[in-house]
């Protein structure tokens, strides 16, 4: 429970208006020296004059006629309901906030939105200035908000509850039907912001292209840091294993830290530094920033004078370095630090590099784990918090700013587990013995070196205290157990753990430990170390200046393809291109089967030969990335226009469609219906994308589909809106610079990086800024300067709610004032709706055409699992192989005599087991499942964790299947409560025979997607 000292924001005395708001003569401001300024504005409203529209005593003989009964003045926001109720009329209330790329004064809000407009309604304006609050009247909404929502600030017909405008009535009324989103909405809208781009050019707020060319400077210096905690056991009491249940078993402590500060022009300056004791956080806090504060205190050098080979790289430039377009007049750029010559520049790219005043520190799984240690700290001195959430507990980065003379710096908190997530034993594992170029820089000596570049083992549930340090001998292998993922560790890594111990002396368990830390630091450091070095290489973007790999990969495309990509500046086309937004198609049409061929040990000549097979899609999201784009040119055009054109037109269309799903398609159909919904289904009340045999009315879809659906025998009734754009295949360079590479890779690390850089620009086209949200960390109660404390925070009318973390040290949550609509969604769009057409292209023109007996017994996204009844399936598809299929991964002696074919060639389809038979399947519903391999059982169980499904069997999944059971798994995980992290033991439901995305059939096996003409 929180108890928060709550001073709501409410209106007092006449505060002045703020002069580009006066100017716009849309309120009314009454000049009261009371605290009745709510009641005022609602008079100026309701009462007006036409002479002295300011004065109190223009109103006063109207001051009895509203009721306030139990209403007390200063009136606070939360009580205008109550208001609305006495008086019998309706109250909006907006909000000013200072714009600072326009450096002007915006609408926002609203604050408090009526629930029902009475024909008595008003519109209300509250604004601050230092501590007081005012209400005034807003006479004319739409002059008010038209030159922040219009370039030409023309009257318009204005939405209140979201400020959006609209050319009609009409197109009002329809909007706040359907799809107001009840907050301020921001587009762009082709105005030129007082903002300049690189060049020194104005910038339009309606276009994307790449700008950020500071990011090409390579950061000086970066930090990468970990934490080793205590497992403190936790007493609790036993639970029935048939119920859920929940309770933590452990407190983590942290004791110990170790950081390494990477040079990146002077490896004498990089330096480890460690500690181990209480206060952990606070002296890690303490010790970085003091030797932060240091590096800000170098000394930095004049240009040294030029060599012959600087010399010759002068008169052949033609190019800038920095902004790679072409040179009028040469301006050398030089190394602030070194002094060297970097290249030839513009003189005003030279003035705008900097080095910035941010320093990144960088802990994998920060996110997860050891910020919850760091945020504890970071009240340590003033200095303002900021934070790029996901909700009160979890951030995506954090940053403390640090007063040093004149200026600041920042220290820039990021989890390297948002570029490179894999566990870093396996990312070490990728790298070669040259790159491990800090780990040697510490530990030159071979036989140090080697023993210490794969990550060591550590019995952490051993350690329990301080006293734990002081073992003065390697434990026992058993005590490294983890009940975490319940594995021991192996023979070869407990020997090798003594080896460790042994050759560098180890007395006692904190030299064990401080060596472990310090080999985990530095494997970090040079894995992230050669992500730079790759990305710096190949894009000329440093990853340090960015949060997580869909930025950096975002900018890397932008900047190699020189697209200019235009944004929406209609609310409409964003709603509409919005509600066709659907994710991957994930479903179990049929829940079990059993494979009887040749291939097969206990193969019965008696039965019908089938074959289980398991396809899986290569790089479908880059498959369809590399199709036709839109790029701008968005206009509505009328629904007779031909939409049939070609894949490879020079424009494409979105349209909003009826359809209707003949019911001669159904029996076909049914495994895999054609143009899935989000919908409710079941007696749950959640949305989930669900493929289904109805028909279809106002169904948006992009026109490639929309032919392949009429290809199938889907019929088109009627066309409500078609949205044309200019369109080709502009990604396509890119993604194709990436699979290139990554079949040049000479190491898994390379090529790991190339399809990271390919993926993630995908997860960027799908960002979705209504998830967003606003968290404030505040480590002082008052305001400090222009920061707010937690007093204002909580006093805010948007003010959501709160987390108290220590004495001083709460997160604050504030609802959203406005939505700013600055993502070209429209591409997240086109490539969900694209890669569905690969997907049914091969089920339906190859698969149920080549067999005439098959069924589909799962599907998820990029993947489709098949029973087929054939004499040799692998003898009937050898004819397709090249057009269809990626043998690359088959042994090359394989038994089939496959040919190696089409390796990692985008959009053909990889068998998943390579050959291996599969012997079963069953298939609970989507992303539960399990299958047997001759030697091996594969099980899948969203939600569960792998070492649970590891230990699962196929008689776990046919269980539940068959006798329509429910069971629960016992298993443990992390858990953060108020930056406290816990190892939490709890019972959930793991395996479950119920499927609300299907109608299951009585003989619990096959199902009929919902909507078939047999349900009726």
């Amino acid at each position: 429970m929180n108890v928060n000292k709550f001073n709501p924001l409410r209106g007092t005395s006449y505060i002045d208006l703020p002069r580009d708001i006066k100017l716009k003569k849309a309120v009314i401001n009454v000049k009261n020296k009371d605290y009745f300024c709510f009641k005022w504005a609602l008079l100026s409203a309701l009462y007006p004059v036409n002479k002295h529209t300011d004065r109190v005593s223009s109103y006063v003989k109207h001051a009895n006629k509203l009721k306030f009964d139990g209403i007390s003045f200063p009136v606070k926001i939360s009580d205008i309901a109550k208001v609305e109720k006495l008086n019998d009329i309706s109250i909006n209330v907006f909000g000013l906030e200072y714009n600072k790329e326009k450096r002007c004064n915006s609408i926002v809000g609203p604050l408090f939105l009526t629930k029902c407009r009475k024909d008595r309604h008003i519109n209300l304006l509250f604004f601050s200035k230092d501590t007081k609050n005012h209400y005034c009247y807003i006479k004319n909404l739409s002059r008010l908000v038209s030159k922040q929502i219009s370039k030409d600030g023309h009257i318009m017909y204005i939405c209140e509850a979201c400020l959006l405008r609209f050319p009609s009535q009409e197109r009002l009324n329809n909007h706040e039907q359907y799809d107001c989103a009840h907050i301020c909405t921001v587009l762009p809208n082709s105005e030129t912001l007082k903002k300049k781009n690189w060049f020194g050019q104005p910038i339009s707020n309606d276009k994307i292209k790449f700008d950020s060319y500071e990011k090409k400077l390579k950061i000086p210096f970066v930090v990468y840091a970990d934490f080793e905690a205590f497992l403190k056991p936790i007493e609790s009491c036993s639970n029935d294993p048939s119920k859920p249940f929940t309770h933590n078993i452990q407190k983590h402590e942290v004791h110990s830290f170790g950081y390494y500060i990477k040079c990146s022009y002077d490896d004498k300056l990089s330096k480890y530094v460690t500690y181990c004791g209480p206060n952990c956080a606070q002296v890690f806090m303490e010790s970085l920033s003091n030797n932060l504060k240091e590096i800000n205190r170098l000394q930095k050098y004049p240009p040294l004078p030029l060599t012959n080979e600087d010399k010759n790289q002068i008169s052949n430039a033609t190019i800038c370095h920095i902004c790679e377009t072409e040179l009028a007049k040469h301006f050398y750029d030089f190394d602030w630090y070194t002094g060297s010559f970097i290249g030839v520049a513009h003189e005003s790219c030279c003035s705008k590099i900097r080095t910035p005043s941010y320093i990144p520190i960088f802990l994998h799984n920060l996110s997860h784990y050891d910020a919850h240690f760091i945020v504890h700290a970071l009240n340590f001195c003033d200095g303002e918090v900021e934070v790029i959430p996901q909700n009160k507990e979890k951030y995506i980065s954090f940053s403390k700013k640090l007063k040093v003379n004149n200026h600041e710096i920042i220290l820039r908190f990021l989890d390297s587990f948002k570029f490179l997530s894999c566990k870093l034993e396996e990312l070490a594992k990728n790298l070669s013995n040259d790159q491990f170029q800090e780990l040697r820089r510490n530990y030159p000596n071979d036989e140090d070196f080697f023993r210490l570049k794969r990550k060591g083992v550590y019995p952490y549930e051993l350690m329990t205290k301080y006293d734990s340090l002081s073992l003065t001998s390697l434990p026992e292998q058993k005590c490294f157990y983890s009940s975490l993922t319940d594995s021991h560790i192996s023979n070869d890594d407990y020997n090798h753990a003594k080896d460790v111990w042994e050759h560098f002396g180890c007395c006692n368990m904190l030299d064990y430990s401080n060596l472990y830390l310090k080999t985990d630091v530095l494997l970090l450091s040079d894995v992230f170390e050669n992500f730079r070095k790759l990305c710096i290489n190949t894009y000329d973007l440093d990853p340090a200046h960015y949060y997580t790999a869909p930025g950096l990969s975002w900018d890397a495309m932008l900047k190699y393809t020189k697209i200019e990509l235009e944004l929406l500046t209609d609310y409409e086309k964003i709603a509409f291109i919005r509600s066709g937004i659907r994710g991957g198609v994930s479903q179990c049409s049929n829940r079990y089967a059993r494979a009887n061929n040749k291939y097969m040990e206990d193969y019965d000549t008696g039965k019908p030969n089938s074959y289980i097979t398991y396809f899986d899609a290569n790089n479908l999201y880059g498959w369809a990335m590399s199709q036709y784009l839109p790029t701008g040119g968005f206009e509505w055009v009328n629904p007779n226009t031909e939409f049939n054109v070609s894949k490879t037109s020079d424009f494409g269309f979105i349209l909003e469609v009826d359809l209707e799903y003949p019911d001669e398609l159904h029996d076909l159909h049914s495994d895999f219906p054609l143009c899935p919904e989000n919908i409710c289904v079941g007696n749950i009340n959640e949305n989930k994308l669900v493929p289904n045999l109805n028909n279809k009315d106002k169904y948006v879809i992009h026109y490639r589909n929309l032919k392949q659906c009429i290809e199938m025998g889907v019929k088109l009734t009627k066309i409500h809106r078609v949205l044309k754009f200019k369109q080709f295949p502009w990604l396509k360079m890119y993604i194709d610079l990436n699979t290139k590479l990554r079949t040049l890779a000479k190491s898994d690390f390379e090529k790991d990086f190339y399809k990271l850089m390919n993926n993630s620009v995908f997860g960027k086209t799908m960002e979705n800024i209504e998830k967003r949200v606003n968290i404030k960390l505040v480590t002082h109660w008052e305001n400090q300067g222009k920061a707010l404390g937690e007093q204002d925070l909580i006093a805010k009318p948007q003010f959501h709610s709160l987390s108290i973390f220590s004495e001083n040290l709460v997160a604050v949550q504030l609802r959203k004032t406005k939505l700013i609509y600055n993502k070209p969604i429209y591409l997240g769009f086109c490539i969900l709706d694209i890669s569905k057409t690969l997907m049914y292209d091969f089920h339906y023109n190859y698969m149920i055409k080549k067999f005439s007996k098959i069924k589909l017994l799962y599907t998820d996204t990029d993947s489709l699992i098949y029973h087929i009844f054939t004499n040799d399936f692998y003898t009937d598809i050898k004819p397709d192989l090249s057009s269809y299929f990626d043998t690359s991964d088959y042994d090359t002696n394989n038994i089939f005599e496959y040919p190696k074919l089409n390796k990692k060639k985008l959009g053909f389809f990889k068998d998943e087991n390579n050959g291996k038979i599969m012997k079963e399947f069953v298939g609970l519903r989507s992303k539960m499942y399990a299958f047997n391999l001759e030697n091996k059982t594969i099980a899948k169980a969203k939600g569960v964790n792998k070492c649970i499904t590891k230990k699962m069997t196929m008689n776990s999944y046919k269980s539940s299947l068959f006798n329509k059971k429910v069971q629960y798994y016992s298993m443990l995980r992390f858990k953060s409560i108020k930056h406290t992290i816990f190892t939490q033991k709890l019972n959930k439901i793991g395996l479950s025979y119920n499927d609300t995305k299907r109608h299951i059939l009585d003989n619990n096996i096959e199902t009929l997607a919902w909507g078939h003409y047999k349900l009726r």
